[in-house]
């Protein structure tokens, strides 16, 4: 087993369902810094069996939602509140794959996590610098953004 810094053992990834994924958008809106509202819808449509999210008594806490790449599967995004919220959602997405190759884009800033999965496995491959023109009015919360939804859509 992996242990994650800031794992909470009591914490439970849960699907998501229709009834959750008004606040899980209003959420990403947030932490993200814009409206990935299709993004997500579509990601939930086209593989519901990756899509995780945990709950506190003010509503989700953390979600996760993940794809099928041509390669590879693919995690990501994951947005949390805290670290706590981390390990059971990757551990939930990653057990829908069956042992089938990941990609997972981990931001730089969570030296944590990369150490987490590393010690799983893992191996670097590539590195991105998150980029904007002027100034970013709609930076989010960058601290609770753990995994990108891929390059390809921020």
């Amino acid at each position: 087993a992996i242990h994650y810094a800031e794992y909470d053992p009591v914490i439970k990834a849960e699907k998501i369902d229709p009834v959750m994924f008004g606040d899980i958008t209003r959420s990403d809106l947030e932490i993200f810094g814009a409206d990935r509202s299709n993004l997500l819808k579509y990601l939930l449509d086209g593989s519901p069996e990756m899509a995780y999210c945990t709950t506190g008594c003010c509503g989700p806490e953390g979600f996760i939602f993940g794809r099928d790449g041509i390669r590879f599967g693919y995690i990501g995004p994951l947005n949390a509140v805290s670290g706590h919220a981390v390990a059971p959602l990757v551990s939930k997405a990653l057990e829908t794959l069956n042992g089938r190759p990941v990609a997972i884009d981990v931001p730089e800033d969570k030296e944590q996590l990369v150490l987490w999965l590393e010690s799983a496995g893992f191996e670097m491959q590539r590195y991105f610098t998150r980029m904007y023109f002027h100034q970013n009015p709609y930076e989010g919360i960058p601290e609770n953004q753990y995994l990108i939804a891929g390059p390809e859509f921020g």
